[in-house]
């Protein structure tokens, strides 16, 4: 008995172990491989008992072969057996899961073996801590030999006596059973080879991992809505710091020599990179810091030094950051990061600076209170005491903010020390330089961004797509955003969590607050328990991303809000060290699908189309702005004023008089702005001197420039005022980007804007609920210039035929309304909200006194090609200027036979002369984006050129797997055929005159795109990709038959859409606007119905005769019926008048004669394509049914 409580004890101790040398990656294997003790057991009961039986009946097997029925009776008692263990194992699997899953036992083990990611399941979020790994690897091993030592001893044991073995081996068998089992459920996989790779123990054979296997799932489930999946792996590279920390310890600066100390410590308990170490030896030093990693969370241990430094020399830090929502989390890590270090817990005041700010020693402004100058004024003596400053992104508001944060850096800098700067943003062109002339410092070192995970999955999908069309996801009543959908996929595919990445393009807290109430159907898809706690950690969002710490491996959905959607993956692959799983939910801006496209260049080096930051506009409109705004806060010295002045060639003795005459030339304000005084100031060399200042008075500021410099504050509708304030802007940079009627979201919540005014600001109200789609924003504007053929131009310049002129113009911007679109580009389903001319209409109407602007003059082409080059830049600017493409207006003259429809696409303008394109900064500050456009406009063209060749050449290999890239417009990429009334194949004439040209702007000096950012071999991207594999984009396991069936579809209502100069202003996407009575517009849209169905009568006589005449083919035949019938069933509104400030109209979603005219035109193209190719018995039926289309054609745009 004592040998068997021994052994016993010994396979308790062992077998409790087994299985954390298991390599487990799903709950699935782990199922299977509980089997395996069953297996083992059968096995070794049959063993066993063959050993018996050949003991017992050995000597009559050979002589007596009937007694073979007997060692068949001497087996039952093995299949016994196993009926027993079956049995055992349903009984012993339910308990040991409820005893292992309490959260009791989990608190208890957790305290000296395990960790938990994350509550919920045993075999998917528990895992051994690494300390123990070593431990628990050996003992493995150890428990395998003795296993097999066990069995050794048992089966001689057996062999020479088997009456002894009958009881013997059931107990160890059984024991085995009962230990094995609660093993399974007690241990956990070790994390290392859970979190690395995820991937199933050699013994069981090579499996994907879990990423892979999730790939795979979402690729079957959302087929549709992919638009590219790649895997890149990345060789891991070793960086050690012990070079860098060797030279500081023999370094003669004693600084150097505090630092190796402090990182020589650091090196025990983290992972450490030279490239960082840096940032902390050039800050103590006192040299200005450009880091492009914005995630400050990882740079804690590089920044603690000189931040405890700064401190502890009585002097202030100042964080700048973005939004209100950004000042709790950066307080809190920062306030972790000096206790954590620091022998006295909270001995340093961590404050936000506000108007009544108390004593700090840390403050914290956003980037929106730069505005303010009472916050400024209030905390003058904190930025007088200020030496070290951390901007965090501050590239997100360098295009409207330069200004103010100039101010910022002259307030800094008027205290006894130097401000030392630290930068940390993304990667982006012409950072260093613009930030260089804001702060008016040097930047030292630039840092580059931390590297990729080793393994990055990538996913992008279509954002505007229907993730709710398959079948389980039909009973979800509300809209989820796609990232709901695809996160509970993913977590149904063996995904721990799948977090949700969004700064302002969606309100993920209301989302998941929706997702919340649907809780049944969500869980069902995730197959977990129905909680809003399980859906809350398996489903997290962030909307604040910047404050992400890194993992060693993590499933991500990202909302692109840069206009690249490989420049949003390579932000947040950094998030995880390892293994990283990123989808980009993507509009459908104009490059989206070029960058899918050229995934293999855009992979290497995302920044191949540059994100631009304007540099800093140092012309004599911004230095009257500044001054004005200095003086808010403060009188300013003569000497002062003088030295501004002196910026921009202004050299003068007497500053007040310069003011005014700068005043009467750029606004509109009159000398009563201004005030001046003297003050009796002392010198240490001298006596007494007399100084002027001069001021400006705060009512006069009001007055003049409420609708221009003004800060405006978004506020809560019905709560008190001043106590929950959004976010604070200038008024002249808000109803750029938002208008009455929009939603807006901030800190994850939905707001509509109810109204916008300089005296209440914005007044926003709750919209949670009225959330049911992605919205998207087209501004319809009018721009009143005067006629400027006359006036000569104060600077210009020639480039290779183009001439660049700048004029300084007075002009005028009226706001008439917007598209509300579902869709960016789905012009067919836009809602039209119009403003009338009232008081709220004028404050949207912005007029500029000799306001820069820039025309761009083209040689040698037409009015609708310079046209269509204007849309595009003016699309191209989502993805090159992301924060500054609502403040840049790229005109054009609009041909006639042109939609009105596109002045939301490129705002219309009165007196643009003939080829030439007009670029307006649409602020009353000089934000540097004409200055911009200007240096980058040639490389901007061959971006634009690139991408017209790739979409041409992609139509015409595999036009049935192109997906129209100009989808909802009447743009076509092959040669814009709706555009011209050219007979000829438009493809082919169209292409080659826009060709010629982009093709002058190759010999500029201007560095061109291929050369620099596309070269391979000196050869473009369409080239290389047509050589390679002539593909437009990836097919992703995309279903054929619904893409064309979308893209044909999106081509019709393309088509249908183009408009003639005659035809009633109420089918065209909006009304035109005029100055007549409600009355008078009643009537008119009652004689112009009339019209339209006197028109479509007779167009379906006329289609009825072309129908007769034209010998169809069966197929033609039929779809000409189902042409004729949709138009038949096509019925006409009667336009209803609304009196209200914002009125919206939808746009029905097609105009019968338009699209037969659309349809029949097709046709006729077909028909032409077989005529040229096809046998000449058909050339003659083709040329009759397009000379019938043709006059079906004009009489449908008619009606």
């Amino acid at each position: 008995m004592s040998q068997l409580i021994v052994l016993i004890l010994c396979e308790l101790l062992i077998l409790l172990l087994v299985r954390w040398q298991k390599k487990m990656a799903s709950s699935s294997q782990l199922r299977i491989r509980t089997y395996f003790d069953t297996w083992f057991s059968v096995i070794y009961s049959l063993i066993i008992t063959g050993l018996m039986i050949r003991q017992i009946y050995d000597p009559f097997l050979i002589d007596n072969p009937g007694m073979i029925v007997q060692v068949a009776f001497g087996m039952l008692p093995a299949l016994i057996y196993l009926v027993y263990v079956l049995m055992l194992k349903l009984i012993i699997h339910p308990i040991a899961y409820k005893v292992f899953e309490n959260v009791d036992m989990q608190s208890y083990y957790a305290s000296f073996v395990y960790i938990q990611e994350a509550p919920g399941k045993i075999d998917k979020d528990w895992f051994v801590r690494k300390k123990v790994v070593s431990f628990v690897r050996m003992l493995s091993f150890v428990s395998m030999v003795l296993l097999v030592l066990v069995l050794i001893m048992e089966g001689i044991t057996i062999y020479q006596d088997p009456m002894y073995s009958s009881l013997w081996f059931v107990v160890v068998i059984c024991s085995y059973l009962i230990t094995y089992t609660f093993a399974l459920y007690a241990g956990g996989p070790v994390q290392v080879q859970i979190e690395d790779q995820a991937k199933a123990s050699s013994v069981y054979g090579e499996e994907l991992s879990n990423y892979a296997k999730a790939a795979e799932h979402l690729r079957s489930t959302f087929k549709d809505a992919l638009l590219y999946f790649g895997r890149v792996h990345l060789e891991a590279s070793i960086v050690s710091p012990e070079k860098k920390i060797r030279d500081l310890e023999s370094s003669i600066d004693l600084s150097d020599h505090a630092l190796a100390s402090y990182f020589r410590n650091e090196q025990k308990s983290k992972t450490l990179h030279p490239d960082y170490i840096q940032i902390a030896q050039d800050l103590t030093n006192k040299k200005n810091v450009l880091v492009r990693h914005p995630f400050y969370q990882d740079l804690g241990t590089y920044l603690y030094v000189p931040i405890s430094e700064s401190l502890m020399e009585k002097h202030k830090v100042l964080i700048l950051c973005a939004g209100n929502e950004s000042v709790a989390p950066l307080s809190e890590w920062l306030k972790g990061l000096l206790d954590s270090k620091s022998v006295f817990q909270e001995q340093w005041r961590i404050r936000q600076l506000e108007e009544l700010t108390p004593e700090a020693d840390v403050g914290i402004l956003p980037y929106s209170k730069l505005y303010d100058p009472q916050v400024l004024l209030k905390n003058r003596a904190f930025f007088e005491q200020t030496e070290l400053v951390i901007l965090l992104r501050p590239s997100q508001i360098l295009t409207t903010m330069q200004i103010p944060l100039n101010v910022l850096s002259d307030l800094l800098r008027k205290g006894p020390v130097s401000p030392v700067f630290c930068i940390l943003d993304q990667n982006m062109d012409r950072l260093k330089d613009t930030l260089s002339h804001v702060l008016k410092s040097r930047i030292h070192s630039d840092i580059a961004p931390m590297q990729d995970a080793e393994d990055k999955y990538l996913m992008i999908w279509d954002a505007e797509s229907d993730f709710q069309a398959i079948e389980r996801f039909e009973r979800m009543p509300r809209f989820l955003g796609g990232g709901i959908e695809i996160g509970a996929e993913a977590v149904s595919a063996d995904i721990p969590s799948s977090l949700w990445i969004s700064q302002s393009n969606i309100p993920l807290a209301d989302i998941q607050d929706t997702a919340a109430k649907s809780l049944r159907p969500i869980a069902q898809v995730m197959k977990t328990e129905a909680s809003q706690l399980e859906l809350r950690n398996r489903l997290p969002i962030c909307i604040n991303p910047w404050q992400m710490k890194q993992k060693d491996s993590g499933f991500m959905i990202v909302e692109d809000e840069f206009g690249n959607p490989f420049l949003a993956a390579s932000h947040f692959a950094s998030r995880a060290k390892k293994e990283v799983f990123v989808n980009v939910l993507a509009d459908n801006y104009l490059l989206r699908d070029y960058f899918v496209a050229h995934a293999d260049v855009f992979l290497s080096n995302p920044d191949a189309i540059p994100s631009l930051v304007p540099d800093f506009s140092k012309t004599r409109r911004n230095i009257l702005l500044k001054l004005i705004l200095q003086m808010m806060i403060e009188p300013m010295s003569e000497q002062e004023v003088i030295a501004e002045l002196d910026l921009v060639d202004l050299h003068t003795k007497d500053p007040m008089n310069t003011l005014l005459e700068l005043m009467h030339k750029y606004t509109f304000a009159n000398e009563d702005l201004f005030f001046t005084t003297t003050r009796k100031e002392s010198s240490y060399v001298s006596a007494p001197v007399i100084t002027r200042y001069l001021g400006v008075y705060p009512e006069k500021f009001d007055q003049y420039f409420k609708k221009t410099l003004k800060n405006t504050s978004y506020l809560l509708e019905d709560e008190e005022a001043g106590k929950n304030i959004l976010d604070s802007k200038l008024f002249s940079l808000i109803v750029q980007n938002t208008l009455p009627g929009q939603y807006v979201n901030y800190g994850g919540r939905s707001y509509i804007v109810k109204s916008i005014s300089p005296v209440n600001g914005v007044i926003l109200r709750r919209s949670s609920d009225l959330i049911d789609s992605r919205k998207n924003y087209r501004q319809i504007r009018r721009y009143h210039l005067p006629d400027y053929s006359t006036i000569k131009p104060f600077f210009s310049t020639n480039v290779n035929n183009f001439s660049f002129n700048r004029y300084e113009l007075d002009f005028t911007v009226d706001t008439l309304g917007y598209l509300e679109m579902r869709k960016r580009n789905d012009f067919n389903e836009a809602i039209y909200h119009e403003f009338h001319r009232d008081n709220e209409f004028h404050d949207f109407q912005r007029t500029y006194r000799n306001k820069t602007v820039l025309e761009i003059r083209f040689p040698a082409a037409s009015s609708e090609q310079i046209y269509q080059i204007a849309m595009l830049l003016q699309e191209l600017l989502i993805s090159v200027l992301p924060d500054g493409a609502a403040y840049l207006s790229i005109l054009a003259k609009r041909p006639e036979n042109f939609s009105v429809k596109y002045s939301s696409v490129i705002s219309d303008a009165d007196d643009i002369e003939d080829h030439s394109l007009l670029v307006i900064e649409d602020s009353d500050m000089d934000l540097g984006l004409l200055d911009e456009l200007e240096n980058y406009f040639f490389r901007l063209m061959e971006i634009v050129q690139d991408c017209l060749r790739w979409t041409y050449e992609s139509k015409k290999t595999k036009p049935e797997e192109t997906r129209d890239v100009f989808e909802g417009a009447d743009l076509d990429p092959s040669g814009f055929e709706e555009m011209t009334s050219e007979e000829i194949n438009p493809e082919e004439s169209e292409i080659s005159k826009n060709s010629e040209i982009l093709e002058n702007s190759k010999n500029s000096k201007t560095p061109s795109i291929q050369n620099q950012t596309f070269s391979k071999s000196g050869t473009s991207i369409s080239e290389q990709t047509a050589a390679e594999n002539k593909r437009s984009q990836p097919n992703c396991g995309r279903s054929q038959s619904t893409k064309n069936n979308s893209e044909a579809k999106g081509k019709m209502n393309a088509r249908s859409e183009v408009s003639d100069p005659n035809t009633p202003s109420k089918n065209s996407i909006y009304p035109k606007q005029s100055e007549q009575s409600e009355t008078i517009k009643k009537a008119e849209g009652t004689k112009k119905l009339e019209k339209t169905r006197k028109a479509q009568s007779l167009l379906r006589e006329d289609i009825e005769k072309a129908l007769n005449q034209v010998p169809n083919s069966p197929d033609e035949s039929e779809k000409t019926t189902a042409e004729l019938t949709e138009l038949k069933s096509t019925k006409n509104s009667q336009p209803a008048a609304d009196t209200q400030n914002v009125k919206a109209k939808e746009t029905p979603n097609r105009l019968a004669g338009k699209q037969t005219a659309s349809t029949t035109s097709k046709r006729s193209a077909s028909s032409t394509a077989s005529a040229r190719t096809g046998n000449p018995k058909k050339k003659k039926q083709t040329q009759e049914s397009v000379k019938a289309t043709k006059e079906i054609k004009g009489k449908a745009g008619d009606s």
